[in-house]
């Protein structure tokens, strides 16, 4: 799961020397992990200042952190009546319905994101994962490739997106997916075994045999072994990771309400 904690830019009346202090305590104080402390320190601007856009975008961020998303929801939304304008603060809340079950409305969440900046990356992680999980190929594949545009190192992005490819019935732009992502993480097991279970689907068998056998040489255990022998033929393999997507993470995109970036959730 990752949020994006990003404050307004856009014109506003200034806020008090004290707030912006007590606004930045609060960031070092979710920087620090000191949760209470922060949600203390954003408290007390909300009860001089109630429409306070940036202190209510920030406890919806510390909210998530302490795995309240009933709270993040409700402050988030708060923050969007406030303030509509900027994307980070819609994926926030789209990740905090998710976690809360209300697919749909997180689902129009990122949409909303989207609007504002199309090339959102997590907004588009969040929306490839959903319509990955719905069979929706083609364009889980679309917004996972929106993703990896921006974030070129995002690995999980990259075997994703490489997965929606492959069963929109393309192996060979899935290959190369793979390959990006095997050449940035080649001990990851899951993007060897789709890259290998890919080369098998566009014929390259050599190349798929040689990373089986890397595969059988640092399998811990007996099972992966099994499973990785029964991949090597036709129909008996497939994507490694399509059967844990339901244990997926959604990204929470996590920016201050200053430019520059706090801790991120893993």
């Amino acid at each position: 799961m990752n949020i994006q904690d990003r404050g307004s830019r856009g014109p506003k009346p200034a806020a008090a020397p004290d707030t912006h202090y007590a606004i930045a305590t609060a960031q070092k104080q979710l920087a620090a992990g000191n949760l209470h402390q922060a949600e203390h320190s954003l408290q007390k601007i909300i009860a001089a200042e109630p429409k306070h856009f940036d202190a209510l975008n920030l406890m919806g961020i510390v909210a998530m952190h302490a795995g309240d998303a009933a709270t993040a929801a409700r402050v988030l939304s708060r923050a969007i009546e406030v303030n509509g304008r900027h994307a980070d603060t819609h994926c926030n809340l789209g990740t905090a319905l998710l976690e809360l079950g209300r697919e749909a409305e997180g689902e129009a969440a990122f949409a909303e994101a989207l609007r504002r900046k199309s090339s959102h990356p997590m907004a588009n992680y969040n929306l490839g994962l959903i319509h990955l999980r719905a069979e929706r190929f083609e364009a889980a594949a679309r917004h996972l490739e929106r993703t990896v545009r921006v974030e070129a190192g995002n690995i999980d992005a990259l075997n994703l997106c490489g997965i929606a490819v492959i069963k929109s019935g393309d192996p060979v732009r899935a290959v190369r997916m793979f390959r990006k992502a095997h050449r940035k993480a080649p001990e990851n097991s899951d993007v060897a075994r789709n890259l290998a279970s890919a080369l098998t689907e566009t014929g390259e068998s050599e190349g798929a045999i040689d990373l089986y056998e890397r595969l059988l040489q640092e399998s811990p255990n007996d099972a992966d072994r099994i499973s990785i022998w029964r991949s090597r033929w036709p129909r008996r393999g497939g994507i490694s990771t399509v059967s844990r997507l339901l244990s997926a993470r959604w990204k929470l995109h996590r920016r201050s309400t200053r430019p520059e970036p706090i801790s991120a959730i893993a």
